[in-house]
């Protein structure tokens, strides 16, 4: 599942040419972390 929403960030992030949501999905990935131990 981590890796699914991994790739569809990332290819949102290639079709928007959006650099800063790449960027920030490091963030968002310790979110999930958070979220997924909770």
């Amino acid at each position: 599942m981590k890796t699914m929403t991994y790739t569809l960030v990332t290819m949102t992030s290639l079709s928007n040419d959006n650099s800063r949501t790449f960027v920030q999905y490091p963030t968002d990935d310790l979110l999930l972390s958070r979220v997924e131990k909770t």
